[in-house]
């Protein structure tokens, strides 16, 4: 990771934002390498307020450009980060809310808490954006 954040010339002091599309640790462990990063996550077991760096959602508009989907299924808490391109065309970080196999089948395969919250949110995300950053893989161009 620090390879790559050097090839971009960010360092773990300059990231202002992290945004943690479910809490489970192959996805938030690293979070502590970022001191002054504010984070941004969604759970269902806090209704109000905060805890430590962690905040509740308090917008589905982060910045310009930048929005959260929220994506049930794999986690009850699950979203994803839509980021909008000046050309119109949406790029979605999806987190574990959608893989390979159900973009090619519609087969999950995939940790599901609720199969039909996974599923109804995989669909949204294939109708949101076409180019998808998923969790585990490599990146999928729906047609």
């Amino acid at each position: 990771m620090q390879k790559k954040l050097s090839e971009n010339n960010v360092t773990t002091d300059t990231v202002e934002l992290i945004i943690l599309t479910h809490f489970h640790l192959d996805h938030s462990f690293n979070i502590g390498m970022f001191p002054k990063a504010r984070i941004i996550g969604w759970s269902h077991e806090w209704k109000s307020g905060s805890t430590f760096r962690i905040s509740n959602i308090e917008t589905w508009s982060v910045a310009p450009g930048i929005s959260i989907l929220p994506t049930p299924g794999h986690t009850p808490e699950h979203i994803s980060v839509v980021v909008a391109h000046e050309d119109g065309k949406k790029t979605i970080v999806t987190g574990d809310a959608i893989n390979q196999d159900f973009a090619d089948t519609k087969k999950i395969s995939a940790y599901a808490f609720d199969l039909n919250l996974y599923s109804q949110s995989a669909e949204k995300i294939m109708t949101v954006g076409k180019d998808l950053i998923i969790g585990h893989g490599e990146p999928i161009s729906l047609k």
